[in-house]
């Protein structure tokens, strides 16, 4: 009909603000989205603002059946940053797409540090009993490796640590990423200036298994221009028209929407793995005790 029409050419006006367009597209959701599915399939790109894009996710989230699903899941690696728990929410609105996020995450299609902790309890306790002990294996899984990790090295947190010698550890490993209250490194992950205040076992576990928890907004990301040109890093700010990217060399860089040609979530963390190898328990314990307490 006309409204539906005019719906349509106001979402697709690009000079429009993003939050006129977003408005447009939640009239379609109201309506019968399913006719502009493919459309509003192709308005999730990094091309366009947040907010459309997030119009767009929900309108299609109403769409009966599996097919957004799988479209999603097939094209889950190029997804915006922004949009990723929005997209969850979209593959948990009915058991039968429940079922096709859990089986993305056991064939390892997406991780599970893309669920957050809301959506995790959810699936974790859902009334569906094959659900439920599906989603419970999964993230019971994915803690055993970390639970033997952690018990190897219970100990450093029995060992007396030495702040001094924390200090020179992090300056030799860490501060290449890490900053403390905005001294000591370079800006690239988050700040350790709030880690005081964390217990010691939380500090070590994020040291050591540095995928389990990726810090919001900090995960790797891959950019790939128009060009060829392929940037990798930490995307640390979205506006309607450009992109800001934070490399491991703590250069920031600004990238045009129009300029991309795909965006691909790397499902790690930039902080690199395998710290037990470079740190023993005794360099852990003096880390913590430098983290926690300072010099």
């Amino acid at each position: 009909n006309t409204a539906r029409h005019r719906a349509v050419e106001l979402a697709k006006d690009e000079h429009l603000p993003q939050d006129q367009r977003a408005i447009a597209i939640d009239f379609l959701s109201l309506q019968n989205p399913q006719p502009y599915a493919a459309w509003l399939k192709a308005l999730v790109t990094p091309k366009e603002p947040l907010q459309v894009q997030l119009a767009a996710l929900n309108a299609l989230k109403v769409i009966p059946g599996t097919e957004i699903s799988k479209y999603l899941l097939n094209n889950w690696q190029t997804l915006p940053p922004g949009v990723i728990t929005a997209a969850v929410n979209t593959l948990m609105t009915s058991e039968d797409r429940i079922n096709l996020l859990l089986e993305a995450i056991e064939k390892k299609q997406i991780s599970l540090s893309d669920i957050d902790w809301v959506q995790s309890v959810r699936l974790r306790s859902s009334a569906n009993m094959k659900i439920r002990a599906w989603a419970r294996e999964l993230f019971s899984r994915k803690e055993a490796g970390l639970k033997n990790l952690l018990q190897e090295y219970q100990a450093a947190l029995s060992l007396k640590g030495n702040a001094e010698r924390g200090k020179q550890i992090f300056q030799q490993n860490c501060a290449v990423c890490h900053q403390i209250e905005g001294k000591l490194g370079r800006a690239f992950g988050p700040d350790l200036g709030t880690v005081h205040a964390w217990a010691q076992a939380d500090i070590m576990t994020n040291i050591l298994d540095p995928n389990q928890s990726i810090a919001h907004g900090y995960d790797t990301w891959e950019i790939t221009a128009n060009n060829g040109e392929s940037v990798q890093g930490v995307v640390s700010s979205e506006s309607p028209t450009s992109i800001t990217v934070n490399d491991a060399n703590g250069q920031s860089r600004s990238i045009s929407r129009l300029d991309i040609q795909s965006m691909k979530a790397l499902n790690i963390s930039a902080m690199p793995a395998g710290w037990e190898d470079k740190i023993t328990k005794q360099q852990m314990a003096d880390l913590i005790t430098f983290l926690k307490f300072g010099e």
